[in-house]
C-alpha cells in the first residue's frame, strides 16, 4: 500500500514539472524570433544560408509555436507544442504547416525539434537539426525578437 501511495505522489509531483498550460511562462516569450545560419558554399560559389523563425503563442489555453526555415533549396513550416520542464522551454514536433515544401516528412508527432533556454533575459536555441543534412547541431544561438 505505501508504494502504490509513493508512485501515486511521484506521477503526480512529475506531471507538475512537465507542463504545456501557460500559467508558468514569462510573457515576454510570446512573440517571434529569428536567427540566421550559413553552412558553407555550393561546389558553384553560392552561400548555403538559412533563417530560422519561430512564433510562440497561445491557442486554448496551450503554448504552441510556428517553427520556419527558409533558404537555399528549403522551406519548412512546422507546427510545435511546447512542454516547460525545469529551465528548458522544448518544442516538439505537432505537424507540418499548410505552407510547407519538401519532399519527405521526416518528423512524427512528439519528436523534439530543439529547446530553448533562457539567460540574462535573452533566449538561446540549442540542439535543432540541420536543414542541411538532418544532423544535430549542437550549438546555442542568441534568438532575435521582431
Amino acid at each position: 500500500m505505501k508504494r502504490i501511495i509513493f508512485v501515486a505522489i511521484t506521477i503526480t509531483l512529475l506531471s507538475f514539472s512537465i507542463n504545456n498550460s501557460t500559467d508558468n511562462i514569462d510573457s515576454d516569450l510570446y512573440g517571434k524570433y529569428f536567427f540566421d545560419e550559413c553552412y558553407g558554399k555550393t561546389a558553384g560559389g553560392s552561400s548555403i544560408c538559412f533563417q530560422f523563425t519561430i512564433e510562440i503563442y497561445k491557442e486554448t489555453g496551450k503554448i504552441k509555436a510556428k517553427y520556419s526555415i527558409d533558404g537555399f533549396q528549403k522551406m519548412r513550416r512546422f507546427v510545435c507544442y511546447i512542454e516547460i520542464k525545469e529551465d528548458r522551454i522544448n518544442f516538439f514536433f505537432d505537424k507540418y504547416d499548410k505552407d510547407d515544401i519538401h519532399y519527405t516528412e521526416d518528423n512524427k508527432k512528439g519528436d523534439m525539434l530543439f529547446y530553448l533556454i533562457k539567460i540574462h533575459n535573452k533566449y538561446f536555441i540549442i540542439n535543432f537539426k540541420s536543414p542541411v543534412d538532418g544532423e544535430l547541431i549542437n550549438k546555442k544561438y542568441e534568438l532575435n525578437k521582431i
